[in-house]
């Protein structure tokens, strides 16, 4: 058998994952079928950036070998802090980008237009604009036509297609912060909020959601840029093939499916159902169309003590989009009720405080650098407990309620003075939360909510 040259080491368990040359050959023979039926075909005058750490599959897959398979030029950017210049340096065609980074882009931009009221109502106005030509886009099924060649403005109503003129012209200078040939982006590594996907739509910034694992050399769902469906991960694509079982869980086979973990028989027996599919572990919902929306991962799934199971991701995704709220920790596994650890964006209130003279022990802020960019991991205690971040804080959690059922909502909440972050241990380098680190980490706050 001729292995893969490099081990790609699985951030959930650190198993060693069997990579074969047929398994990266026919995931990427599937990309050559999939791509052309949607507008999305790549060749030799295609470049791509890459940004993403490579250890990770998903730029391995849909960066490096994608590009070495068409022909393609890869340009590597110089940190994820420069990703912008770097756009604009390179003019890539196609990018990979992971949910977080989208809603921190989304997040800086509302910031800045809010600070000048005037330029506020103007945007508003154009992103009105930009969501009623939108449905103009879309078809029957839900899905919107992305493709940069499609013709929008032939589609819309008279006075619509005066209007969206106007506002396309807003749109445009922010589509030039991707560059002049930019045609779409992938988004994986976890889900990205369907609200947050129709923004950038609505501004005409493509974006194709997609799913894959490390076991799966990369996607085998994905979003085709001619029918993109916001809130799913896509259909069957790139040579992949899956399945619903009984339970919910997504099963997998086809193209570029490992062979095994390395050295772990009973683990390899348990991965494989009877007639060979790949237990992906995480759970999924497919609908008329083909589309597979996530629920969660199998293991992440919250049983209540009072007889309900709760899908942390449902709840971690409305806040995604939040200016005032960071992280997300939901807790409740055999509990009576929901309760979360909150970090909030220390960012935004340094500078909220700094504009309403709100008074805190700066000699208590902790800088850290992050993948390039220099960023407040910790806060004093004074911090956390002034009344106005509290009230900010308190309104997110609120609002929130409004889109959970009762058993979901979050009951009791704990605001931290420290971020999340890989070198304290609480996060995996594809920037998820580790459960067992963070319970343990702080058990005791957790059962002061509960008693």
């Amino acid at each position: 058998m001729a292995y893969y040259p490099i081990h790609l080491w699985d951030n959930r368990s650190g198993k060693g994952v069997i990579l074969t040359h047929w398994g990266a050959a026919s995931r990427m023979e599937g990309v050559n079928e999939f791509f052309p039926k949607y507008n999305m075909t790549l060749n030799e005058d295609d470049v791509t950036l890459c940004f993403l750490p490579l250890s990770h599959i998903f730029d391995r897959g849909s960066c490096q070998f994608m590009a070495l398979w068409q022909g393609a030029c890869i340009a590597y950017a110089d940190s994820p802090a420069t990703l912008l210049d770097d756009m604009q340096k390179y003019n890539p065609t196609w990018i990979n980008c992971i949910p977080r980074l989208y809603e921190k882009i989304y997040i800086t931009f509302n910031e800045q237009m809010s600070a000048s009221p005037r330029r506020k109502q103007i945007f508003d106005w154009a992103l009105k604009v930009g969501y009623e030509a939108l449905e103009y886009r879309k078809d029957s099924r839900g899905c919107y036509n992305m493709d940069p060649n499609f013709d929008l403005k032939s589609k819309l109503p008279f006075n619509l297609k005066l209007k969206y003129a106007i506002a396309d012209k807003l749109f445009a200078k922010v589509r030039a912060l991707f560059g002049s040939r930019y045609r779409f982006s992938f988004s994986a590594s976890a889900s990205i909020a369907p609200d947050l996907l129709r923004f950038y739509y609505a501004l005409g910034i493509p974006v194709c959601e997609g799913y894959g694992l490390t076991e799966s050399f990369n996607s085998c769902v994905l979003n085709p840029l001619t029918a993109c469906k916001p809130g799913s991960i896509g259909i069957d694509s790139n040579g992949g093939i899956g399945r619903v079982a009984e339970d919910g869980e997504l099963e997998l086979s086809g193209a570029g499916i490992f062979v095994g973990y390395l050295n772990k028989p009973e683990e390899n027996e348990a991965a494989f159902t009877a007639d060979g599919w790949f237990r992906s572990g995480d759970l999924v919902q497919q609908d008329e169309d083909g589309y597979y929306r996530m629920v969660d991962r199998k293991k992440a799934i919250i049983c209540l003590s009072i007889g309900k199971n709760v899908a942390p991701l449902k709840i971690e995704a409305l806040f995604a989009t939040s200016s005032v709220i960071e992280q997300v920790f939901i807790i409740g596994d055999e509990r009576r009720y929901i309760t979360a650890l909150l970090v909030p964006n220390y960012g935004f209130f340094i500078n909220l405080f700094e504009r309403e003279g709100i008074p805190y022990d700066k000699s208590k802020l902790v800088y850290e650098d992050i993948n390039g960019i220099e960023m407040c991991v910790e806060v004093g205690e004074d911090f956390i407990s002034q009344p106005r971040l509290k009230e900010l804080i308190e309104n997110d959690v609120k609002a929130s309620s409004a889109y959970l059922e009762e058993f979901e909502s979050i009951k009791k909440y704990s605001i931290l003075s420290h971020r999340f972050t890989e070198e304290n241990g609480q996060l995996t380098p594809t920037q998820k939360t580790k459960k067992s680190v963070i319970l343990k980490d702080y058990e005791s706050l957790i059962e002061s909510m509960y008693s």
